[in-house]
């Protein structure tokens, strides 16, 4: 029997002898933490420090307010090789999970991450059950508990037999492709800096820098605008004389922020981050500590200008 029957026959005995409570478990796990490294592969701002979905970024925002923030502080002087590990890792977890490759050990390095995520990003999210990390840590945990050795040995734990280590070596390969391969295909990076011009603007004869009429925008509402990078911005009408702008990029995963008229925040539909313009879009609420990048507006005459 060839080494690819050898793996193959295990992975489908792997699957025949488990429960379909299980079964189902091992799935949304296995399927969800591939997709997970894959989508973190196909975002080109994930490994890019200009963009604002770097992942550097996203640690220095984690670890203005984590209990591990001098751990994150730490993986932010890494924060590209930290990247890569974390990419490659969610994918060989879930490949290890659906295959079948030490299942037990794949289940303890999910709900490792799954753990390390909640500490980082999501530790102080309210209500809890916002957080989806708690509930990963929990579903790891349960599948480990329905996949572990009943003689919990070192040898029956990793079981390094012919088809394990076949399976380690198939894991290994398909995760870095997929990576690789992601990064390959990947989406354009955002990128926003406070220097960026805002290129929109309203009103005939209106000076090159305006961005809209003054009467355009009551007190109290927003304006989507458009900045000279492609990215959505917005724009904010505070009072009668003053006006703000920030970048409509979500500092937490790249998620457009929309503005709520009746709290006056600018809140994240993705994962619910809140950000006070009123505070230079500091954040207030959700997964991020990082502010929305602000924008240099002003009233001048009958317009709104970028200054």
């Amino acid at each position: 029997m060839t080494s690819v029957q050898v793996f193959f026959k295990g992975t489908i005995k792997s699957w025949t002898h488990q429960s379909w409570s299980v079964r189902l478990l091992r799935l949304w796990l296995g399927i969800t933490f591939t997709y997970a490294g894959l989508d973190k592969a196909l975002d080109g701002g994930f490994l890019n420090p200009e963009a604002t979905t770097y992942i550097g970024k996203q640690l220095a925002g984690f670890a203005q307010q984590s209990p591990i923030s001098p751990l994150l502080n730490k993986m932010v002087e890494h924060a590209t090789l930290v990247g890569v590990g974390t990419m490659v890792g969610e994918i060989a977890i879930g490949l290890a999970t659906l295959f079948g490759v030490l299942p037990f050990l794949a289940a303890i390095a999910g709900a490792g991450l799954s753990a390390s995520l909640w500490l980082s990003s999501s530790f102080y999210t309210t209500p809890y059950f916002l957080a989806s990390n708690t509930a990963y840590l929990i579903m790891w945990l349960v599948f480990a508990l329905s996949v572990m050795p009943r003689k919990r040995t070192v040898s029956r734990v990793l079981n390094v037999d012919r088809r394990s280590a076949i399976g380690v070596g198939v894991v290994g390969v398909l995760s870095i492709a997929f990576a690789a391969l992601g990064n390959f295909f990947a989406r354009p990076a955002k990128i926003v800096s406070s220097g960026s011009r805002i290129v929109t603007k309203k009103g005939g004869g209106a000076p090159d820098n305006a961005i809209a009429a003054i009467s355009d925008l009551n007190v109290g509402s927003a304006l989507p605008i458009k900045l000279a990078s492609g990215d959505p911005g917005i724009l904010i009408r505070t009072d009668n004389d003053e006006v703000c702008a920030f970048s409509a990029v979500c500092t937490h995963q790249g998620c457009t922020v929309d503005y709520d008229s009746a709290s006056k925040e600018l809140i994240c539909p993705c994962h619910g981050a809140r950000f006070d313009p009123l505070q230079k879009g500091k954040a207030i609420g959700g997964p991020t500590r990082t502010p929305l990048t602000e924008l240099p507006v002003k009233i001048s005459d009958e317009y709104i200008i970028s200054s």
